[in-house]
């Protein structure tokens, strides 16, 4: 298991953004096959619109909300008047099976949460 939360590509210069989502790749890329069930969580900074996220989605690692057709899980700014519209926060797994995905609220946090419930 696995908690990331890379650097936002804005407003700062997105090449730092890029470089560490780079290195969750490599990071995932290196676990053996055989070493059972992977879960990777966390504030991503990126959307599906996001080609840097899509990428890590090219191998064996699935997003729980894809897998289960939980839609647009709107995370972020979960402290504004206004409900949260972007969907930056995911779960990927690997080698396990996901059966439901959703939101709960997390009081004080800018964020609304991403919870799975998963079958390893």
């Amino acid at each position: 298991m696995f908690a990331v939360h890379p650097v936002p590509p804005w407003p700062r210069h997105p090449q730092a953004w890029v470089r560490e989502l780079a290195a969750i790749r490599q990071m995932l890329a290196k676990i053996p096959d055989d070493d059972g069930p992977v879960v990777v969580a966390g504030d991503f900074n990126a959307t599906f619109d996001h080609k840097r996220y899509r990428d890590l989605l090219s191998g064996p690692y699935r997003d729980a909300a894809m897998e289960v057709g939980a839609g647009h899980l709107a995370s972020y700014h979960a402290d504004w008047r206004l409900p949260p519209v972007i969907a930056i926060d995911h779960i990927l797994v690997r080698d396990a099976a996901v059966t439901e995905v959703g939101l709960v609220d997390l009081p004080g946090s800018d964020h609304r949460g991403i919870r799975a419930s998963l079958m390893l």
